[in-house]
């Protein structure tokens, strides 16, 4: 599984990483990070399957745009 966050403005690739992009559900996931060309995702894939009918958080905390606003937003989802 894939997740992927857009946004409506690019982002300071300089702020992307594993603290302030990160998936929660069992502990701290470990996943590759990966900005997009245009700046305005980011993909998170887990190093390991996400397990079945567990609650996941998604946590964007601490990232800015490119005019040095902060980028905060907080999403979950369970897997089926």
């Amino acid at each position: 599984m894939v997740v992927q966050v857009t946004f409506n403005e690019p982002i300071d690739p300089l702020s992307v990483n594993s603290s302030t992009f990160y998936l929660v559900g069992n502990g701290t996931q470990d996943a590759v990070i990966k900005v997009s060309q245009d700046q305005r995702s980011l993909t998170l894939t887990p190093a390991q399957a996400l397990t079945p009918g567990t609650f996941y958080t998604i946590n964007v905390v601490g990232l800015s745009d490119l005019a040095g606003n902060a980028v905060n937003t907080v999403s979950t989802f369970t897997t089926q």
